[in-house]
């Protein structure tokens, strides 16, 4: 993130704020060093942004290069300014409004940075330069070395989990420096590297957390997420107090959130049900008990949940024959039995078959409908994938951490 020219203070803007994908930023990057025209002028030709979408951002980019606003300050403006379709000034002035102060100084050098540096996935010297340029932008250290390309978003999101389990389910560090190196290592979330290295211990609330209703509703990105996370675990702020901050949504959508975030703990709808009812609610501009009422109607016929057998006859995991067959000496076993059989029979691959608890469990807790975990499962297996990959090419966000204790 060389912030010294305005076409990346432009572009940091532009990704920062979700108006633009990374992809399109470079694409017209390259158009203009090849047509050798402005960048801003290399975006419109691209068809990526009208002249009339950029004003906020160009606004935005003239204050960080005039020094009255931070570029951390310029997104969060940035972002409600697209938000509410509205200027630079009119949202600065509503996150004056939102915005309270913590008083919490947060130092660079902190829980995060350390874990890194003990998992070798960073160096002392690029922390240091790294520290120099959240000094200069007012950013988190995170989203530093995140922008400086010096870690990955899944790095990021695997390292700030691993310090919230540190601190809700007492895992002792030295065990999570060596998840978060095995995460690396194999691409894979911090959840599954404790599992496979017998470190995991489920976290004691099973709950559906705010941000993660969020991002199942894809109100907010993953990037977005992760962003949200490092400030609620340094500042200790409220996730939803975070999300108005950052301009990311409305007190509307807020309250709309609680109040289906309630329906789950009640359990009037099923997690899956809400992300879908606050997506309509944020996206659709749906009145919530319109889209609560619709959930609960789609609830009515909900798929009822499928127990290991059909689930993988329906991925074409297996067949009938086999799964009765394999079973037929303990047919009321419990899901991990029928696997462990299927397992031992050679009828099933290891990785399968732990896509399939994975999946079973998610149903059982409402995360998924039994119809998303046959297609997240089928999607995986016929096109040799990782479950995550295949949830996520499905549109599934759904919690890593309700994945690796199953029920």
């Amino acid at each position: 993130m060389e912030t010294d020219t305005a076409q990346d203070v432009l572009s940091v803007l532009l990704s920062g704020s979700n108006m633009l994908k990374r992809a399109d930023l470079d694409e017209a990057s390259s158009i203009a060093a090849e047509l050798a025209v402005p960048f801003q002028r290399a975006l419109i030709m691209s068809g990526f942004a009208t002249e009339e979408q950029l004003q906020p951002a160009l606004e935005a980019e003239k204050r960080v290069r005039s020094g009255k606003l931070s570029l951390d300050e310029a997104m969060k403006a940035l972002r409600l300014a697209v938000q509410r379709n509205t200027t630079i000034d009119s949202a600065l002035k509503e996150l004056n409004e939102v915005h309270k102060k913590t008083g919490v100084y947060v130092s660079a050098t902190n829980e995060l940075t350390s874990l890194l540096i003990a998992a070798k996935i960073i160096t002392p010297e690029q922390l240091g330069e790294s520290i120099k340029k959240a000094a200069e932008t007012g950013m988190m250290i995170g989203q530093v070395l995140l922008l400086e390309k010096i870690i990955s978003l899944n790095i990021l999101s695997a390292s700030l989990n691993a310090l919230f389990l540190i601190k809700d389910s007492n895992l002792e560090k030295d065990k999570a420096s060596q998840g978060l190196k095995y995460a690396n290592q194999r691409s894979i979330t911090i959840e599954q590297s404790l599992f496979e290295l017998q470190f995991f211990t489920q976290p004691s609330g099973l709950s559906l957390r705010l941000g993660e209703l969020f991002e199942m509703g894809q109100v907010i990105s993953r990037a977005q997420m992760v962003e949200c996370l490092e400030v609620e675990f340094f500042k200790q702020k409220q996730f939803g107090q975070i999300l108005l901050e950052q301009g990311l949504i409305t007190h509307e959508h807020l309250d709309a959130a609680v109040l289906l975030q309630n329906s789950v703990g009640t359990e009037t709808l099923k997690a899956y049900q809400a992300a879908e009812a606050l997506k309509r609610v944020c996206l659709q501009n749906v009145q919530v008990y319109q889209a609560m009422a619709e959930a609960q109607a789609g609830a009515a016929t909900a798929d009822s949940e499928l127990r290991l057998g059909p689930m993988l006859v329906q991925a074409g995991l297996s067949t009938e024959e086999t799964i009765e067959k394999a079973i037929a000496e303990q047919p009321s076993g419990s899901n991990i039995k029928v696997g462990k059989l299927l397992l031992t029979a050679g009828l099933i691959k290891e990785k399968d078959l732990y896509n399939a608890l994975r999946c079973q469990s998610l149903v059982k807790l409402g995360y998924m409908s039994g119809t998303q975990s046959v297609q997240a499962l089928e999607h995986a297996y016929k096109n040799s994938v990782k479950l995550d990959e295949a949830m996520a090419t499905l549109g599934l966000n759904v919690p890593s951490r309700m994945q690796w204790s199953w029920v």
